[in-house]
């Protein structure tokens, strides 16, 4: 019990420390991490860990709690991947099981907060802090090797919604039925975009693009099939237009997204070259349908990220819409330092064709620093807004990631 107890202290500690506040081989994308594992069958541990005779408790913790906290967070070099999550006590709250179908059993705890402070023109200055996302992660796999399931429940309160609606994040099972497949039951983030379609703590900036916030970054029950070759990837699934269970099944979903890799056979030599898009279309209340397109490169320390959008009507995470929107964002990414990031995006956005051709823009720039690559992130925003419907404004944001 103590030991428990030792691990919620932890979790304080580090969510109250952020209130007060080169190898590119290793740095390429997934971009289908559906369940923070790269494709290919689940390695069991079990084996290995009875062969180091590691003492566990009832609970399934290791003995000595601080003497292993200190030498199971992940060293730098494991941490250089920050497209992977990282996180700092895995070793320690995984359980495995040497009996019964499930293999291992992982708890994660993730939160995001950010202190900005706001500058309008002609308006008031003021000061603010917001969790942007607060989770805990539940992984388990199966003996198999080839079968896993994701639960992830959120704590950060939205107006629009009542606490059990918002509570479950993740909930769904994947299966892998070839090497380069896997089916995927349950609720689960729909590829409605492709930052849209991206976990929160692989998103490059504190917050995600204008068309990643509107029309993707959303849940929803459905059945989908990924796919993943050396020079095509894909995404395609049916859904119900539901979101946040607010109610049941009021109309289908499908979404579906495919990515070329022109340069997937070259092992890196001249790069990582992806081009792709695809197509959310549904009916709740009305038909919405929204249609995508992206381009990455990236060459060792430099990434450039391009995407566009257009919605007639859309089901994202700000809501359901039936406006005519539009926009797109491109972003450039360099790392001066393997734990150092720089980065500047232009971001576009024209929310209701129907009335007006105005747009809100944005130019951000910003700086991330890794101290334990995604387990542990800094990161540094400047955003100057021109907007077409209210008064311009700056904004400096200073935020922090941790993932335990």
């Amino acid at each position: 019990m103590k030991r428990i107890v030792y691990l919620i202290l932890i979790y304080l500690f580090c969510a109250s420390f952020t209130l007060a506040a080169e190898n590119i081989s290793q740095d390429r994308d997934e971009v289908f991490l559906i369940d923070d594992a790269p494709f290919g069958v689940h390695k069991s541990r079990v084996k290995e860990l009875i062969e180091m005779k590691t003492e566990y408790d009832e609970y399934g913790f290791s003995h000595k709690l601080k003497e292993v906290i200190t030498n199971t967070i992940p060293s730098d070099e494991e941490c250089l991947n920050t497209r992977r999550p990282a996180y700092l006590l895995e070793d320690i709250t995984t359980k495995y099981f040497e009996k019964g179908p499930l293999d291992s059993l992982h708890t994660g705890f993730f939160y995001k907060g950010s202190i900005g402070t706001n500058i309008i023109h002609g308006g008031a200055t003021h000061t603010e802090y917001a969790n942007n996302n607060i989770e805990n992660h539940f992984r388990g796999y199966f003996k198999n090797g080839k079968t896993s399931f994701n639960l992830s429940t959120r704590y950060t309160p939205r107006d629009d919604l009542n606490f059990w609606q918002f509570l479950i994040g993740d909930a769904f099972i994947s299966h892998q039925i070839t090497p380069h497949h896997r089916i995927v039951f349950g609720n689960s983030r729909t590829h409605t975009g492709e930052e849209g379609s991206k976990p929160d703590w692989m998103v490059p900036f504190i917050s995600y693009s204008q068309i990643g916030r509107n029309f993707g970054n959303i849940r929803k029950f459905g059945a989908r099939v990924i796919g993943e070759y050396d020079l095509v990837e894909y995404d395609l699934g049916g859904y119900s237009s539901d979101s946040y269970f607010r109610e049941f099944f009021p109309g289908v979903e499908f979404t579906g997204w495919i990515n070329l890799k022109p340069l997937g056979k070259t092992d890196g030599r001249y790069g990582d070259l992806k081009l792709g898009g695809g197509i959310s279309s549904g009916h709740n209340d009305f038909t919405y349908n929204v249609i995508g397109a992206y381009a990455r490169y990236q060459y060792k320390k430099f990434r450039a990220d391009f995407e566009y959008a257009n919605a007639d009507g859309y089901n994202g995470n700000l809501g359901l819409s039936d406006n005519h929107a539009r926009g797109m964002y491109t972003t450039v990414y360099y790392k001066i330092h393997p734990k150092v990031e720089l980065l500047a995006r232009y971001d576009k956005f024209q929310p209701n064709l129907g009335i007006s051709d105005g747009d809100i823009t944005e130019y951000v720039v910003g700086v991330n620093y890794y101290v334990k690559g995604q387990g542990l992130r800094f990161m540094l925003n400047y955003i100057f807004r021109q907007n077409s419907f209210d008064a311009d404004s700056h904004r400096i944001i200073l935020g922090t990631q941790i993932m335990l």
